[in-house]
């Protein structure tokens, strides 16, 4: 294989000379395309000052800038260079774009396989566009254009490739173009996204992941509102992130493509949106709280997206930092395998650097060089047997994944690490594990190895499985893309925003194909077409303008007319309809009016504006007030909202007092025969409908449907029956609320050939919707608020007196350490309006909270209850396995004294959720030593769940407890006869008829009690025999069935 040099004098490169190669520097200003000033060079010649300034062109990428020293010039050689007018230190990515052409036609066959031949092409894709020299004239120095010359542009590109690819030729002993072909290969995008709790460090890490990429030159840093990804006003004033950010970095001839997500629970809409369209994720968690509230709902948006992920524990540095306790809480709280490839050097004050698993080195940063340099040594002795701890578990999980590894692990007892990184990465786009690494980003270490996690481990887009979408005209057919540049252009928008600069942005993930401005494209959705005029590269909110883009490319759309938010872009000629993305129902409202009459107008226009952005903001006029309503998820997010208004729109407003957006809907199904009859002279009207009306599950919305056949309602008429319910259900049954989660379906009708209209049936549909209202048993739903509250111990009487004030009640108390207590409860949001102040007035300032989630659910009490070791526990662990997040058996009964004992001492809280309920649940002990305990937590309960051993029967603790619970007002019980899988069938029988007969006896309704015959312990294990998890989901079949909602006051 012929060197460079052997190219350049046998002529094959364009260069018929043998001039060497010059050295290449940097310019550092760039004025309308041409190099304004240069740097200063100390000549070793009089009158050699004279510099040259050539710009190129790259085949589907742009123009290029750089500076060529002139003869004699003492300058060290530079691998900055200009691109776009922005400052890059990424050869890698230059290479990679400037062989991008060659790699195409090579991929249509329209050139050579050999790599000299993509060698050649790509050499051959940069172009001349403009040179320039610096002329000395009267004491100044102009830039002078000059002849440009082929040669020129072929120099700079073989300085470039060949810079690019030193290492890896010192490395393998391999020429320049194998190195090239091989490497430019095995280059792919990735897309990944950082989420995270709030407060956790997801910017902090970005700012220093473009810091070591070079993407910029200074680390912002989010205290001081510098932070260059939290660009809006809002975000630098409250530091936090509002609204994701997205860029673009290059890492070891890799392209990441970066979304920062929010981490306030009042944006999870944000963050919904951003995991819809990314590849992998890095889950960002706080080394001192660990998994926090938030940290579980993106853990739970990506899980429904399938999205693999690497964790990242940040904060190492800060004092009560613990990586262990970290991987176990995402253990039991988020029911994930975490597979440790890091294991931190020490804490707090004395964090200097990790331990990485894959090479069994120590990474040790130097603090002077803010991070950018680390050095490779030994382990620590000390930490040795820790290492080859978690190294050996490291082993055993990532043999599994690879038949070639598991027979290499067998024979060696060890993995090579290129083979071991494979199998990771395997697992982890699997979602077997999710790799475990650590750091702390705010004291410059971990950045780098965490940057290879993403290289190495998260998918690219050709990992992404066929992507599956509808016939927007037959949704039964299934459309199959393969994510390739090949495959017609398909593409999701995502994100729609207002730039005071350019106007609409919209913001689309490429799935396949390519995209090209000046092209025309089709929505499907809508069945339009959008012409694509500007296509630009977003850094935060810079701007770089792109004519093309392509399969796994992130880019925004600027003016596009039609398209919204879950929107599908495709080619005119290959229609497509992709899956749309669910959005949250606002659980808090506000009025708003202009505070003049002449910014009515402009109210009107920005309020449309923020609404086209955010699909979880929805506005409203009310009609017999007039007043504006703008409701969104939360006090923040609605203050954000407003402020935007004035600063970005000029309109100031009146804002009300926030209000809960309340909602009805109905619990039985009724069927319900109609006639609407007017005879008033003239033209009458009559119409006949039988409707049936059906409580749906929450979040199912209005759903209609016609069962029509025969004719008995002329099709046309069928559309003023939907009509008719969409208007009436707006005023609801109780207190004028919108009517949600219900179906009604048109059974049968009648009509009339003279006296029939639309009207007609629109108005006996609103008549049957009225008959319906008192017999379908309407109720009132009420957002109920999940709060994470951290406290000082010392505060925490005075907390959960609070909570309890506020019609909340606890579900889960943690130690977090240096005296600091978690608390989760389950408030209504109705009285979580001003908390904040509350809370920090009663804690001196030193408590703090936050918000995770509204459940529009009917929110129930449980419990379970029963004789000392009949399985409560175990039976708890396993709902909560299925219905939750897993919480293993000794997070349950966590005291020293119940995992000593094997018992239950005091009461321990978990949540969980159906589809049609949310649940807070409290195990109670079973010893008669504690029933103090049960008695304090009974009163709370709605319900509980009587857990009877099948093998013993009813014992004093049983009957003890249903007396209990009478006595207290407990007002259903349902029971579970456990360990069913050892006792004897006839003994089970005679137990259920016991325990009938004690619940008769104690004033329940024995004979309807529901009884479930189980063994808790299988349904743990899930087993999915009848007695394992089929018993658990029929227990919470009969919760849901037999428990009624109990009424609860609403201000």
């Amino acid at each position: 294989m012929p060197t460079i040099n052997q190219l350049i004098r046998k002529g094959r490169l364009g260069l018929t000379h043998k001039k060497k190669v010059p050295a290449l520097g940097e310019s550092n200003r760039q004025r309308r395309g041409v190099c304004t000033k240069v740097y200063t060079t100390t000549p070793r010649k009089p009158n050699s000052a004279l510099r040259k300034v050539a710009r190129v062109k790259i085949s589907g990428y742009g123009e290029m800038t750089a500076y060529i020293p002139g003869e004699g010039h003492n300058l060290q050689e530079h691998s900055v260079v200009l691109i776009r007018g922005g400052r890059v230190k990424d050869l890698p990515g230059v290479r990679y774009h400037i062989i991008r052409g060659a790699l195409d036609l090579r991929a249509e066959k329209k050139i050579g396989e050999g790599g000299l031949s993509i060698f050649e092409t790509a050499v051959g894709n940069v172009t001349p566009s403009i040179e320039v020299r610096s002329r000395p004239i009267g004491g100044a120095t102009y830039q002078v254009p000059v002849e440009v010359r082929q040669d020129r542009a072929v120099s700079l590109a073989l300085r470039w490739i060949a810079k690019a690819t030193s290492a890896a030729r010192k490395k393998s002993g391999k020429t320049t173009v194998d190195c090239l072909q091989s490497e430019i290969l095995d280059a792919y995008n990735k897309r990944g996204g950082i989420m995270a709790h709030i407060d956790a460090g997801k910017t902090t890490t970005t700012e220093h992941i473009l810091f070591y990429t070079g993407k910029q030159n200074r680390i912002g840093e989010v205290h001081d509102g510098a932070a260059s990804m939290d660009w809006m006003e809002q975000e630098k004033e409250r530091g936090i992130t509002i609204t994701p950010a997205a860029t673009t970095c290059f890492w070891n001839d890799h392209r990441v493509n970066i979304i920062d997500t929010p981490g306030h629970v009042d944006f999870t809409i944000e963050v919904e949106r951003s995991l819809r369209v990314l590849d992998g994720a890095v889950a960002v968690f706080d080394g001192v709280a660990g998994v926090e509230p938030q940290s579980e709902t993106v853990w739970r948006q990506a899980d429904i997206y399938s999205v693999p992920r690497i964790c990242f524990v940040n904060k190492m540095d800060r004092i009560g930092a613990n990586f262990y306790r970290c991987v176990d809480m995402i253990k039991t709280k988020l029911g994930a395998a975490p597979l440790v490839i890091h294991l931190p050097i020490g804490s707090a004050k004395d964090f200097k650097g990790i331990i990485d698993l894959i090479s069994m080195k120590a990474i040790i940063w130097q603090e002077e060089t803010l991070g950018a340099k680390f050095s490779y040594e030994d382990i620590p002795s000390d930490l040795l047997d820790k290492a080859q701890e978690y190294r050996n578990l490291l082993l055993d999980a990532a043999a599994e994944m690879d038949d070639e590894a598991m027979n290499t692990y067998f024979e060696s007892n060890d993995l090579p690490v290129d083979l071991l990184k494979k199998c990771v990465r395997n697992g982890t786009i699997k979602g077997k594990f999710v790799p475990m690494l650590c750091g702390s980003a705010f004291k410059n270490k971990g950045v780098q190895p965490l940057l290879d996690g993403v290289v190495d481990f998260l998918p690219s887009p050709i990992d992404v499985d066929v992507i599956v979408g509808i016939g927007p005209k037959d949704s039964e057919k299934k459309i199959e893309v393969k994510p390739s540049e090949k495959e017609k252009f398909v593409a999701l928008a995502f994100k729609v925003m207002t730039d005071k600069f350019v106007g609409s942005l919209t913001f689309i993930r490429i799935y396949s194909g390519k995209l090209k401005s000046k092209s025309t494209v089709s929505n499907a959705l809508k069945n339009e077409t959008e012409g694509i005029g500007r296509m630009l590269l977003m850094h935060a909110n810079n701007r770089e303008d792109i004519t093309e883009a392509r399969a796994g490319d992130i880019v925004a759309l600027v003016g596009l007319k039609k398209t919204t938010t879950g929107d599908t872009l495709c080619s005119v000629d290959f229609p497509i309809l992709l899956e749309r993305m669910e959005f949250p129902e606002p659980v808090t409202e506000i009025a708003v009016e202009p505070k003049s009459t002449s910014g009515q107008e402009k109210l009107g226009i920005a309020l449309n504006r923020l609404v086209a952005e955010d699909p979880s903001l929805r506005m409203s006029v009310n009609a017999e007030s007039g007043q504006t309503i703008l409701k969104g998820m939360d006090e923040l997010h609605l203050e954000i909202i407003v402020d935007r208004m004035k600063r970005e729109f000029n309109v100031e407003a009146n804002v009300g007092a926030p209000q809960v957006a309340y909602r009805e809907t109905i619990t039985k199904s009724v069927e319900i025969d109609y006639i609407h009859k007017k005879q008033s002279g003239g033209a009458g009207q009559f119409a006949k409908v039988k409707i049936k009306f059906e409580p749906l599950e929450p979040g199912s919305g209005f759903q209609f449907e016609s069962k029509i056949v025969g004719g008995a309602i002329p099709k046309e008429y069928i559309p003023g029956v939907e009509n008719g319910l969409e208007l009436i259900k707006e005023g609801g049954i109780i207190s004028g609320l919108p009517l949600i989660d219900f179906k009604a379906t048109l059974l049968d009708g009648a009509f009339h050939e003279v006296d029939c209209s639309p009207l007609a049936f629109e108005l006996v549909a609103k008549g049957a919707f009225k008959e319906m209202a008192n017999k379908a048993g309407p109720k009132m739903l009420e957002p109920i608020m999940k709060v994470e509250i951290i406290t000082p111990e010392e505060y925490m009487g005075d907390v959960m007196g609070d909570i309890n004030s506020r019609r909340g009640n606890v579900a889960d108390m943690l130690d977090l350490g240096n005296n600091s207590k978690i608390i989760t409860a389950s408030v209504p949001l109705a009285n979580m309006f001003g908390y904040i102040n509350v809370l920090r007035s009663m804690s001196q300032g030193r408590a703090q909270y936050t918000v995770v989630e509204a459940f529009g659910k009917p929110h129930v009490n449980v419990g379970t209850i029963g004789h000392v070791d009949h399985g409560k526990t175990t039976l708890t662990a396993a709902i909560k396995k299925h219905y939750g997040n897993f919480v293993a058996y000794d997070q349950i009964d966590k005291a020293p004294e119940e995992r000593k004992r094997g018992i239950t001492v005091p009461t321990a809280h978990v949540e969980y959720q159906t589809e049609k309920r949310h649940y807070a649940h409290v195990d109670c002990p079973g010893h008669a030593d504690y029933v103090k305990n049960m008695i304090v937590v009974a009163a709370q309960m709605d319900a509980a769940i009587l857990v009877v051993s099948g093998v013993d029967g009813p014992m004093p603790q049983t009957r003890e407890h249903i007396l209990l619970a009478k006595q207290v007002g407990v007002g259903y019980i349902v029971v579970y006869i456990n360990k069913a899988d050892v006792a004897d069938a006839d003994m089970i029988d005679l137990v259920e008829m016991e325990v009938r007969e004690l619940l008769s006896k104690y004033g329940f309704p024995g004979d309807e009690v529901p009884v479930v015959v189980g063994s808790a312990l299988k349904a743990l294990e899930d087993d999915s025999s009848e007695y394992g998890k089929k018993s658990t989901d029929k227990l919470m079949e009969k919760l849901d069935e037999y428990v009624a909602v109990p009424p609860r006051p609403v201000d």
